[in-house]
């Protein structure tokens, strides 16, 4: 199997174990509470056909995922509910798959509510691999700066950024043109027309050295910026992260299953919980690989450049994925 191949099914078999697992953890809780009827009732139905089908490719597959995901959703369930001290519940929604018409939540980054007589649980769940970084915001590149700073003069400073990102993304174009000797007219229009690599795992050599020189320059422009903004105002530079961290909003409750091991020899570490902080102190802002990190008391965030999917598409990302010290 080559290895952008071998990418895919990886990305398909994350895709299915993390939505399979909200589900599991979904019916652990409506099991511990009596809400299975209530819970069930309320789901897509569509979400049943899509359900089975991964589990049908888990079984094919990944048999012994099928033993060990229930097993972590019951801990889960356990933990969380100790940890809060939950009693009781009246609704228990898989968020972005139950029909939810009637019922009102501020559910801004979650996957999982819950709600009883007076109080909602807003969980933001992740199914992660132990001691790794955990993806908390995708941003686009052109409004990373003015959506998530309240800098004062932001907007010029996105401009600007902008206007930088243009002529590197076009002088990246022109260079992989005149390096494939193909004539160039606007950024990849004749490079796609002639079904060359499209994906980043796919360029090789002095094409691969090229993009990533490109990646280079633009997390460094990132970089300067996150200075300027962290000397303009340590205080509001502060608190714009919390959005990055995963914490759009103050309810927002952050759930990490940890496991080790691969898929044949899967087994759960821990659960770990994490409300928004209320003050965050910075402790360094440093540059190194491509990748700004920013050292906060109790964890790393780190912010990187990557491409939607190909990278002759001009809309990229900014990616922020946080591990704790």
């Amino acid at each position: 199997m080559g290895l952008s191949q071998q990418n895919r099914v990886d990305a398909l078999l994350n895709e299915y174990k993390g939505n399979f697992f909200e589900f599991l953890v979904c019916k652990s809780f409506a099991q511990k509470f009596n809400l299975e009827t209530d819970f069930y009732s309320l789901l897509n139905q569509s979400l049943f056909v899509i359900l089975q089908q991964q589990e049908t490719f888990l079984r094919e597959n990944y048999r012994n995922l099928l033993i060990e995901l229930p097993k972590l959703a019951d801990d889960l369930v356990s933990v969380f509910s100790n940890e809060f001290k939950i009693r009781e519940l009246s609704k228990i929604l898989l968020i972005g798959k139950s029909n939810t018409s009637g019922f009102i939540a501020d559910a801004a980054e979650g996957d999982i509510l819950l709600a009883s007589k007076d109080v909602q649980y807003n969980i933001s769940l992740k199914l992660t691999k132990h001691n790794v970084f955990v993806n908390t915001k995708s941003a686009g590149i052109k409004t990373f700066f003015t959506k998530y700073f309240t800098i004062e003069d932001a907007s010029s400073y996105q401009d600007k950024f902008n206007q930088f990102v243009d002529m590197e993304f076009e002088a990246l174009a022109i260079k992989l043109h005149e390096m494939a000797d193909l004539q160039y007219t606007h950024l990849f229009t004749e490079w796609e027309k002639n079904d060359l690599a499209v994906l980043p795992g796919q360029l090789e050599g002095d094409f691969k050295s090229s993009l990533l020189e490109y990646y280079s320059k633009v997390t460094n422009e990132i970089y300067e910026i996150l200075l300027s903004f962290y000397e303009l105002d340590p205080i509001c530079f502060a608190l714009s992260l919390k959005s990055l961290l995963g914490f759009s909003t103050q309810n927002v409750i952050q759930v990490q299953a940890n496991y080790k091991g691969d898929v044949e020899h899967f087994s759960s570490t821990s659960i770990d919980i994490h409300t928004c902080p209320g003050e965050i102190e910075v402790k360094d802002i440093i540059l190194k690989n491509r990748i700004v990190e920013i050292a906060l008391t109790d964890r790393i965030l780190q912010i990187r450049l990557k491409p939607m999917n190909k990278f002759t598409n001009s809309a990229y990302k900014v990616n922020c994925s946080i591990k704790f010290n």
